[in-house]
């Protein structure tokens, strides 16, 4: 267990100081902009863990919630975000080499709601400031960390053996709630900023969050201990910029034609 833990920590750890060099670099530029935005997103989550270790998209469902942005400069932004999701998967496939099920289990589903708080640091390729015509677009990346709140229901199916008349369909599902808990993720992608109006940004966005748990599919120990769960998020972000604090360029810097 302990070799568990150290490897769940290290995998953490990454994302740790990636924040942490962002929100470094954040501090270490000059200041053009504080601009504040407000937003809401929407978009689809899918799971990866033991139940889907080969597909980015598999069993995917929607996704939406709000954020707050803080453009430092043209070049870095905080963002932070409160969300919700539901994560799905299920023993279909029958190829998952490290799921060992009881005798009798046919079928294994779980259904994860999932509340997200999470802050990110923002890297803007080229200059861009919201509601400026002149910074039309811009790629990014990010990363951050975070906490989430998730609840599970697992959905077990009995198949029938030979001589089991009584069960007349070919699976029968038991519901268990197995009860709310609390996790740390690690986030980090890549998205791309778009101004199309006055004061209004879209951004695009693909985020992968890593938690420090094995339970959002309450598989655990019977799946592989040396991989905790995650899932991604592909989401679309419409944002109003509500107050600019960036000062005018001193005249000095204006040359004559």
């Amino acid at each position: 267990m302990r070799c568990i833990f150290g490897f769940s920590i290290l995998r953490m750890s990454k994302h740790i100081l990636l924040l942490f060099f962002l929100l470094t670099l954040t501090l270490a530029m000059p200041v053009y902009g504080q601009i504040y935005e407000v937003g809401a997103y929407g978009g689809i989550s899918a799971y990866r863990g033991d139940l889907n270790q080969t597909k980015l998209f598999n069993k995917t469902h929607g996704a939406g919630g709000l954020m707050l942005r803080y453009g430092h400069n043209q070049h870095v932004a905080a963002r932070l975000n409160t969300g919700y999701t539901v994560l799905r998967g299920a023993n279909t496939r029958h190829d998952n080499p490290y799921i060992i099920f009881p005798r009798g289990i046919d079928d294994y589903r779980f259904q994860t709601t999932l509340l997200e708080l999470s802050l990110q640091a923002e890297v803007n390729f080229l200059p861009f400031t919201a509601g400026d015509p002149e910074t039309r677009f811009t790629p990014y990346i990010f990363g951050g960390g975070g906490g989430i709140y998730f609840d599970s229901n697992i959905y077990r199916g009995i198949a029938p053996y030979p001589g089991d008349d009584h069960l007349k369909d070919p699976t029968t599902l038991d519901l268990e709630d197995t009860g709310s808990s609390i996790a740390a993720i690690g986030l980090v992608g890549f998205g791309f900023k778009l101004n199309v109006a006055r004061d209004i940004v879209v951004d695009a966005a693909w985020g992968f969050r890593f938690s420090n748990t094995d339970y959002l599919d309450e598989v655990s120990l019977r799946g592989n201990p040396k991989d905790n769960d995650y899932y991604s998020i592909l989401n679309l972000t419409v944002t109003y910029k509500f107050l600019d604090r960036s000062c005018p360029a001193c005249p000095m810097h204006h040359f004559p034609n």
